[in-house]
C-alpha cells in the first residue's frame, strides 16, 4: 500500500490473447483513479511518463498513449481475438509446420487503424506524436530487425522512429514468426531475443536515458500469466522432436522474462553494490513493482478466443487483486498529472 514516486513508468510484457489479463486489471486501476479524482477526466496517459512494450504490450502502450480509456482497449482485445485467430487448415497441425505463418495481419492492422487516430486531424497517430511541446510521453516499443540482426527500440524523441505510425510500431511488434508475416519482410515480434518482458529497458530509459534519481521513480511491471510446465518428468522418454519444441520455447522464454525482472532488482534496487559511483543512486533505488499470475489450467491458449473472458474473468481479476493492495492505500491515491509537472527530457544521446 505504497503510493507512486514522482515519475511513474509502466511495462507490459508480450502474450498475444494473454494480454487481457494486463489490459482487465489496468482498467480496474483507471477506474479506481477516476473514482478517487471526480471531474478530472483521468486517463491512464496522465498517470504514467514512460511506458514499454512488446508485442502485445505494445498494443496496451501504444493505445494509454494515444489517449484511449482501458475499457475501449479491452474492447479491441474481444474484437480482434476472433478475427484474427480464425481456425483454418493453415492454423491446424501437422499443417501449420507447412506454411510460413497460420494468420494473416491485416484483421489487426485495421482495427488498430480504427483506435489509434489522431483526435483532431483525420490520420493515424505517429511516434513524433507523443514527443511534441504540449505532450511529452516516451513509449518504447520493442521489435526484432531480422536483418540487421538486432533489436531496436522504438521512441518518439528518435528522429528516425518519428515518421512510423502507432499502427506499424505495434504491427511490427505482434509479427510473432509462424503465427504472422514478417512486418515489411524484416522486423518481428520483440520477444524474438530477451525483450518479452521489457521492465529492464523501461527502468533503463527512465534513469540511464533520461537521467531521472531512482528514489523518484515507480516502475510498474505487468506480465501476462505464467503457464504450467510443459515439461513432464514420467514422459521424457515419449519426447520426440515436435514434442520438444515448444517445451524448450517455454523454458527460454521463462528464463528470460525471469532474468529481465532480477536485472532489474539487482542493479536499480541495490546500485551501490552494482552501478559506478558517476549515476550517484540513492542505496534504496528504483521502486519496482511486478505483478504477474499463475494458470490453473493445463490447456490454455494465447492464440484461441474462447479463453478471452476467462483471463479476463479469473486471472485479470486476480492480477488487480495483487496490484491493488501493493498500490492504493486505504484512502485512495490522488494523482497529479504528469503535464502539472515539469516533463524530463532524454539526457543522453546514445539511448
Amino acid at each position: 500500500m505504497k503510493p507512486f514516486r514522482k515519475h511513474v513508468v509502466l511495462s507490459v510484457d508480450g502474450g498475444s490473447l494473454y494480454g487481457v489479463i494486463p489490459a482487465h486489471a489496468l482498467m480496474k486501476l483507471e477506474e479506481h483513479l477516476q473514482e478517487k479524482n471526480p471531474g478530472s477526466d483521468l486517463l491512464l496517459k496522465d498517470v504514467f511518463c514512460i511506458a514499454a512494450g512488446t508485442s502485445t504490450g505494445s498494443i496496451i502502450t501504444a493505445s494509454i498513449f494515444a489517449g484511449l480509456e482501458m475499457k475501449e482497449v479491452l474492447g479491441l482485445y474481444r474484437k480482434i481475438g476472433p478475427k484474427i485467430f480464425k481456425s483454418t487448415l493453415r492454423s491446424t497441425i501437422p499443417f501449420r509446420f507447412l506454411f510460413n505463418y497460420s494468420y494473416h495481419s491485416e484483421p489487426l492492422k485495421k482495427q488498430l487503424e480504427k483506435y489509434l487516430r489522431h483526435k483532431t486531424e483525420a490520420r493515424l497517430l505517429t511516434m513524433g506524436d507523443l514527443w511534441t511541446e504540449d505532450y511529452k510521453r516516451d513509449l518504447v516499443i520493442t521489435l526484432r530487425d531480422m536483418l540487421a540482426p538486432k533489436t531496436c527500440f522504438l521512441k518518439p524523441y528518435k528522429p528516425e522512429y518519428q515518421s512510423w505510425t502507432l499502427v506499424d510500431a505495434v504491427l511490427a511488434s505482434t509479427c510473432i514468426p509462424t503465427a504472422f508475416p514478417l512486418f515489411k519482410n524484416r522486423y518481428a515480434d520483440g520477444g524474438v531475443g530477451s525483450y518479452s518482458n521489457p521492465c529492464f529497458m523501461a527502468a533503463f530509459e527512465a534513469i540511464f536515458c533520461w537521467g531521472l534519481h531512482p528514489d523518484e521513480v515507480t516502475l510498474i511491471s505487468l506480465g501476462t500469466g505464467i503457464e504450467k510446465n510443459k515439461f513432464k518428468e514420467d514422459k521424457v522418454k515419449c519426447y520426440n522432436s515436435l514434442t520438444w519444441v515448444p517445451i524448450v520455447l517455454q523454458q527460454f522464454l521463462d528464463g528470460v522474462n525471469r532474468q529481465q525482472s532480477n536485472s532489474v532488482n539487482t542493479i536499480y534496487r541495490k546500485p551501490e553494490e552494482y552501478i559506478d559511483s558517476w549515476r550517484d543512486l540513492p542505496k534504496g533505488g528504483l521502486d519496482f513493482r511486478r505483478f504477474n499470475v499463475a494458470f490453473d489450467e493445463a490447456d490454455m491458449s494465447s492464440e484461441d478466443p474462447k479463453f478471452i473472458e476467462i483471463l479476463i474473468d479469473k486471472y485479470g481479476n486476480a492480477l488487480w487483486e495483487k496490484m491493488k493492495y501493493n498500490i492504493l492505500d486505504d484512502e485512495g491515491y490522488d494523482i497529479e498529472k504528469p503535464k502539472d509537472l515539469p516533463i524530463p527530457v532524454p539526457i543522453n544521446s546514445d539511448c
